[in-house]
Parts: structure tokens; sequence; C-alpha cells
């Protein structure tokens, strides 16, 4: 019996031995959490602001905590953050042009252990190192253009890129707004030019000036407001229609004997709507000088019906060749650079007209603008622009297109500006030669082309210099195309070149003419309406 009572005593034993865990679990050991990985610093420009990103690996951190390691320093904790964060924002405690180790962690509050801390380095740029330009606060207006003045900061360390103005009308503004490129030419003091092509008249816009190198661009402090007052006004006549049933329907003659600021003044303009696919706008080019009578014989030789034409682009007096960029049928002539812009008017393949201004490097390449060179006519010279200067240039396929200028209309705005300088006639914007503008009280036989908003293309000429006609300035040209509902419209060749036909007969007067008053003058181009292909 004892030995039986023993025994069951042993087994009971045991038995209350193995229902209890702590007697074979012995030490558990709890494996850390999953450390957080594609950690990532990013500098905020300007500042010592440093964003750092992590992918959260844990299904069970209690949170994430920050830490910041100076070179040379001891860590620090910075942050504790709650569970599944992946970013934060050093805002404070940093220094521009310091170098420091950030690290991530996952946290636990429980019985397993905290993640590793994953660092990554981070050398800050010292932002204040660049140079930053001082925009000046005075600001000297033309009818059509604010101008200002800055200077850029210096820098050894650092090449600027670009620099120029930028501006809005609701906030301070960067490149993300309006901007133009000032002059290349990195003087002590820049002088550029904000058109009214970029701004509205009667409202008040923000400018700053800026400086552009590979580590960023700076803002100049200072913050400077302009403001257009008053747009150039449309000058408008009363026009009579001229009667020729021979012309389409979708052409209309008109003439005006109107008088022009008190002077007398004869002008025709033709009208066609070109988006019915019945009329079509063309340009003729010659390598030597042949008068309008001529073009018009040409056109009728080859089958060609000329409806109303009228002169177009500068030509070499002596040769008669057109030097200006011009295309013809999509194809574009000459490979003559063109260093500075100018303004040309065209159409592309469909009869969509265009004002713009072009330039063509000695590279043969085209670029067309919306906004013209920004350059200030004896302070700062005038720069060959390219791709993005003196802004981004737009894109354009035209299909017959010339040069000429300067270009009057711009977004149904007068864009003319005319200074006078040391006894010359210059502009703001483009590079044209004084004649053109006239230093005489007789203002000079005038053509120009414009579309208007709907897209139909205008016709304009004027007679000048003789008794019953006194011309017109090319300020008043800009008023007169604008009074005509122009959007877009450029000044072309004018005095002895300017005629208009009507199937190949002269419209305006001789008497201006240096052909003797008995056939137009030899001209290099022509451009018209005409029967659609």
């Amino acid at each position: 019996m004892k030995f039986g009572n023993a025994l069951m005593a042993l087994l009971m034993a045991a038995s209350v031995l193995s229902c209890n865990p702590k007697a074979d679990e012995g030490t558990k050991h709890y494996a850390p959490l999953k450390n957080p990985t594609k950690v990532t610093l990013e500098q905020v420009e300007f500042s010592a602001i440093v964003n750092v990103t992590w992918q959260d690996n844990c299904d069970n951190e209690s949170g994430y905590a920050i830490y910041v390691k100076p070179a040379n320093g001891e860590e620090q904790q910075l942050a504790s953050l709650s569970v599944d964060a992946c970013e934060y924002s050093i805002k404070e405690g940093l220094v521009q042009g310091k170098s420091y180790s950030i690290g991530v962690r996952a946290l636990s509050d429980g019985p397993m252990l905290s993640s590793q801390i994953i660092y990554k380095e981070i050398a800050l740029f010292d932002y204040t190192s660049l140079p930053v330009p001082t925009l000046a606060a005075d600001v000297e207006y033309t009818p059509t253009s604010a101008m200002l003045n800055y200077t850029l900061g210096k820098s050894e360390k650092y090449n600027q890129s670009a620099w120029g103005l930028c501006w809005s009308a609701d906030h301070t503004p960067t490149l993300a707004d309006s901007f133009a490129h000032g002059p290349k030419n990195s003087s002590v003091r820049l002088y550029q030019a904000i058109p009214c092509t970029g701004v509205e008249f009667g409202k008040t816009y923000k400018v700053r000036a800026y400086s552009v190198t590979e580590k960023g661009t700076t803002y100049s402090n200072e913050v400077v407001e302009i403001k257009l007052e008053n747009e150039t006004p449309a000058i408008t006549f009363n026009w009579t229609k001229v009667e020729d049933t021979s012309l389409p329907q979708d052409i209309i003659l008109y003439k005006t004997t109107d008088k022009l600021n008190g002077r007398p003044f004869n002008a025709w303009y033709a009208i066609a709507d070109v988006t019915k696919g019945n009329v079509e706008f063309r340009m003729e080019f010659s390598e030597k000088a042949f008068t309008l009578e001529d073009f018009y014989k040409k056109d009728v030789e080859n089958g060609v019906e000329n409806y109303i034409m009228t002169n177009a682009g500068y030509f070499n007096m002596s040769t008669g060749e057109t030097g200006d960029f011009h295309v013809c049928e999509g194809v574009i002539s000459p490979s003559v650079p063109r260093p500075t812009l100018r303004g040309t008017f065209g159409v592309d393949k469909d009869q969509k007209p265009a004002a713009v201004w072009a330039s063509r490097d000695a590279d043969k390449n085209t670029f067309f603008y919306d906004s013209p060179m920004m350059n200030i006519k004896g302070k700062t010279a005038y720069e060959e622009p390219y791709g993005d200067y003196p802004t981004t240039s737009v894109a354009w396929t035209p299909y017959y297109a010339m040069s000429a200028g300067p270009l009057l209309v711009k977004d149904g705005k007068v864009v003319t500006d005319v200074t006078k300088q040391d006894g010359v006639f210059v502009r703001n914007y483009e590079s044209i030669a004084a004649d053109i503008f006239t230093d005489t009280a007789a203002t000079p036989d005038r053509t120009a082309v414009g579309y208007t908003e709907d897209g139909k293309i205008i016709l304009f000429v004027c007679d000048g210099r003789i008794t019953v006609s006194k011309g017109a300035s090319i300020l008043e040209m800009g008023q007169i195309m604008k009074g005509l509902g122009c959007v877009g419209a450029v000044n072309f060749d004018g005095g002895g070149s300017t005629a208009m036909t009507l199937y190949g007969n002269r419209v305006n007067s001789f008497l201006s003419n240096t052909s003797g008053a008995t056939e137009n003058r030899r001209v290099g181009s022509v451009m018209g309406f005409y029967k659609k292909k």
C-alpha cells in the first residue's frame, strides 16, 4: 500500500509540473520591429527645412521617432510621431551650410524591441551664398511699356545663367508667373521693359527681379508695383464701300476721305473672309523686283485668279531681293540670319492668320514670339534671340509669312512705341530703320495687313506726301488698324512702294510714286487675296 501511494503521489506531481507553462517555456526572445526603409531627405529651397520620408514596414509599432546627429555632435531625438507615420518636416534647429545625419526609428511599447535607427546623411546647401538681384524703385513709363532697372548680385562661386523680371497681378511673383529674361549683357545695371503684351491696362502688377543659377533661382527682396494707365485709343473713319460686282462676295473693298487728326487723308482697305474656303491670302516673292502689274500678268499667265493685291515687305532697292525672313507655301527662305526680332504676319496652311515677332539665327533655326524684345534702346544693346530668350518661343507653322515691321497691334492692343533719341527714331522692341518712322511734317504712304478676332484678313493702304492725303505715322497706323477691328497687325513697306491693285489696276494715287506716276514701283514681294486653289 505504501508503495502504491508513493507511486500515485509521484505521478500527480509530474502532472502538475507538465501543466505549468513556466516549467518548460524557459526565457522567450522577442524579435525587434522591422526597420523603416527608403529613407529620403530633401532640403526645401532657400531654407534649412528638411523633409524626411520613409516606408513604414510595421503592423504593430507604437509610433516613430526622428533623430538628428550633427557632424561631430551628439545624437538627439527630435520628435515622436504617431502610428503609421511616414513623413516629417524638420523646421527648426538646422543651419544652412551644415551637415547632418538624420534617422528614423519604429518604436515599441510592448515586449518587442524598437527597430534600429536608420540614418541618412545630408549636407544642407547655403542658399545665402547665391547672388541676389536688387530692383530699383523708380519706374519709367512709355505709352506701351513700363521700364525698370536692377542690378545683379555677384557670386564668385556660382554662375548666373539667366536673369530678368517676373510679375503677377495678385501675389508675389516667381518664374511660375509671367516673366521675361533680361539683356544678356550682365553689366552693373540692367534696364528692361515690360510691354503691354504681358499686362492689362489699368491693372496693378507686382514685379521682382530674378537670377538663375545651377543651384536655384533667387529673387529681389524688393517688390515694385507697375500700372499702365491709358491704352492707346483706336482711330475710326467713315468708310464707303467700293462697289465692284466682279469681286466675290467674301471680299469687300472700302475707301475713306475723312481727315486724320485734322489732315487730309485718303485710304483704302480690303477685308476678306478666308474661313469659307472660296478665297485665300497669299504672298508672292521674287529674286528681282517687279511692278504689281508684272506680278498680276504672271498670275494670269499661270491661270491664277488674283483679286486684290498690295506691295509687301522691304527689299534691296538695287537688286530687288527680298532680304527679310519669309515663307512661301511652307518653305522658309532665305538662309540669311535675322538676329533681332521683327514684326511678322502670316497664315498657316488652314489660312489661320497670326502676327508675331520672329527671329532666325545663324544655324537657320527660326523662333516666333508672342512678346517682343525687352531691351531698351540706348540703355542696353539688342541681343540675338534664341529659344527661351527674351521669353519662351511659341509653336507656329506658317504657310505664307513675311517679316517687315514694326508690329502694330497685338492681342487687340496698339504696341507701337516710338521714342526719339539723338535725332533718330527708335523703338524699344524692334530694330527698325529710322526712315520708316520719318521725322518730317509730311508722313508717307503706308501699307499694312492685319486680322480680326473671327479670322478675317485686312489689307490697308493710304496715300501720303500729296496735297489730298498727308499719310499716317507709325503710331497712327496702329490706331487705324485697331479701329478696323484688328487684333493683330503689322506694318509693311510704305512710301513710294505702297500700292493696291484691283484685278491688276491701281486703286490708290500714283502721285507719290517715284516711278513717274505712271506705274507701280518695282518691288520684291506682294500679298493679296486670291481664288482658293
